[in-house]
């Protein structure tokens, strides 16, 4: 990992845009998978699609307190232009877009998980299971320092943890420099040093007002809502946000002890262990895949797949892509943990029994990047969605 896995500077939504959401929407109705556009014309049609669309309700000092379903008056936000721009800014943040604002592979991706079409723009924002599967590999990848020790600190507080606390104290002042330290312990190399010691530096000199923390914070906390690890309440003083029960689970916990601390996180990442991990904290009663048992079932996953790329008149098909879908909804589905790594073995087991009916094209690395599939063997696979 060349950079600490946290997200700053202006790509950081406002709240309003803070929805995961809302890049479903901006993948399958403001974006193009291969044209590409300009910041303010995407962020337009974000805007208008949302418009009037209530997204997310926030307590007002002197307010009643209750539960956010229940009758409590609160702001309601909407969508505004600046937050519409961070909105894409903040998808070129996770890669879900290139830096000329169309799709990258992961928009690729959240637009064949995504099963919505253009309905009312409100469906968006309740993510369906295989949705939440995607986003938080996402935002584990991108964000995952950060949300590494926000969780210990909310999983600090039984009772949740205020934002009235997290504004006025220096939570987020030190978390910053706190996690650039861990890099900085993890690494050798001199030149990589020299750039942590500056950031380093850049942080420890920074203090925030509580506006400023509301902004680098909330928008954090909004999305574990949606990704199922987090509820909320609405107080007179603000919001507590308290680790979401699924029966005897605790998501959050497990995701936090399982991830550990930063330098247990990359040696996991590094070894691609993103779909482990998000089967240990959103799923009951997984079945880890065997090739020899579920071959048929990884084939027609891979087949949906390609033809769903296929659709988007994209030139080639990315093997990231690919896995990252088939290991997805196998687990939405199925209950079924399989990795990205098994869908490339699968591949490779084809090619060498029918070389011309399977090829691959290489990175600068040398390594398969992207798959060409011949149409005899792809209707052999199948393309029959699961269940």
């Amino acid at each position: 990992m060349n950079q600490p896995r946290f997200i700053s500077g202006h790509a950081i939504p406002h709240y309003a845009g803070s929805r995961p959401g809302l890049f479903s929407a901006l993948v399958k109705s403001c974006t193009h998978p291969t044209s590409s556009a300009y910041l303010d014309s995407v962020a337009e049609k974000l805007l208008q699609q949302f418009k009037g669309v209530p997204l997310v309700t926030l307590a007002q000092p002197g307010k009643a307190a209750g539960r956010l379903n229940s009758q409590l008056q609160g702001s309601v936000i909407k969508l505004n232009p600046a937050a519409a721009k961070s909105v894409v800014q903040m998808a070129v943040k996770l890669e879900l877009l290139n830096e000329n604002f169309f799709w990258s592979w992961k928009g690729h991706v959240i637009n064949i998980i995504c099963e919505k079409e253009k309905i009312q723009s409100e469906s968006f924002l309740e993510l369906d299971f295989a949705e939440r599967i995607a986003y938080l590999k996402y935002y584990l990848e991108a964000d995952g320092a950060m949300l590494l020790t926000l969780g210990e600190q909310i999983l600090e507080n039984p009772a949740g943890i205020s934002t009235k606390d997290l504004f006025e104290k220096p939570f987020v002042d030190g978390a910053f420099p706190k996690i650039v330290r861990s890099y900085l312990e993890l690494t050798g190399d001199l030149g990589r040093r020299t750039e942590l010691r500056h950031k380093l530096g850049k942080y420890e000199a920074q203090s925030y007002d509580s506006y400023t923390r509301r902004h680098k914070i909330l928008p954090r906390l909004i999305p574990l809502e949606d990704l199922g690890l987090l509820v909320r309440e609405m107080t007179s003083e603000g919001e507590t946000f308290l680790p979401l029960k699924r029966g005897a689970k605790i998501p959050l916990k497990i995701l936090v002890g399982d991830l550990r601390n930063i330098e247990t996180m990359e040696q996991r990442f590094a070894r691609g262990e993103y779909f482990a991990i998000i089967a240990n904290t959103l799923c009951d009663n997984v079945k880890v895949l065997s090739l020899d048992e579920h071959e048929t079932l990884l084939s027609k996953e891979v087949a949906y797949v390609y033809m769903k790329l296929q659709d988007t008149g994209a030139a080639v098909y990315s093997l990231d892509a690919i896995g990252d879908v088939a290991c997805t909804r196998l687990l939405a589905n199925c209950a079924i943990l399989a990795s990205p790594e098994q869908v490339v073995e699968l591949l490779q087991r084809l090619q060498k029994d029918r070389p011309y009916d399977v090829r691959f094209h290489v990175d600068r690395q040398g390594r398969p990047a992207y798959l060409i599939l011949s149409e005899n063997l792809l209707k052999e696979m199948g393309s029959d969605e699961h269940q």
